[in-house]
């Protein structure tokens, strides 16, 4: 590699004025929501305004601390939320706060589960037909449990407790079914293939 191109790959990998765009971002859009709801302004608004900001800048941060990986793909994520939930918290400001804390967890569940895969990945690579059974499994006990909720048949209810969409939990083990196929794909292809 030339200099030229080691200095645009590390330019790649500093996501800091995108970061600041995408804050920046962030920022205007609440304001406008704030000064459309200026009579309905509390605390509880500016700790989601506050809280919003601080979540998705810490993401970042963490995965470029974290891993050698792209910080883009989480900047594009946090963009795509950034717009969902501030158009959600414009119309139900308790739904938008809700939603904020959802994906609070489900950011502390990705960096959960990407810490645990980085210490125990040698033990699931290439186990593509016990992806292939969990994925099948969890669509077969959406099948036979589920209930049909507006057309679609994806829920499953545990009472008035909580619901869950095991459909959403097939599509990671699809994606780990995927890698372990092409992780093997040589073998796959001498023998499977072939026949």
């Amino acid at each position: 590699m030339n200099k030229k191109d080691v200095e645009f790959l590390n330019q790649i990998k500093d996501p800091g004025p995108s970061l600041w765009l995408l804050t920046l971002f962030q920022v205007l859009a609440l304001s406008l929501v704030f000064a459309f709801h200026i009579q309905d302004l509390n605390i509880s608004s500016l700790v989601f305004g506050l809280g919003l900001i601080i979540m998705t800048t810490l993401s970042i941060a963490l995965i470029r601390k974290s891993s050698e990986g792209d910080p883009y793909f989480l900047m594009i994520v946090n963009m795509i939320f950034s717009i969902g939930v501030i158009m959600i918290y414009r119309i139900r400001p308790s739904l938008g706060e809700k939603q904020l804390l959802f994906y609070l967890i489900g950011i502390v569940l990705y960096f959960a589960g990407y810490l645990f895969l980085l210490k125990t990945h040698a033990r699931w690579e290439g186990r593509f037909l016990f992806f292939f059974l969990l994925t099948l499994a969890f669509f077969l006990v959406t099948l036979l449990f589920g209930v049909s909720y507006h057309g679609a048949k994806n829920l499953i209810r545990f009472g008035d407790l909580f619901q869950i969409q095991l459909t959403e939990f097939a599509k990671l083990t699809y994606v780990y079914m995927i890698a372990s196929w092409f992780q093997h794909y040589e073998d796959y292809q001498k023998t499977t293939l072939k026949k």
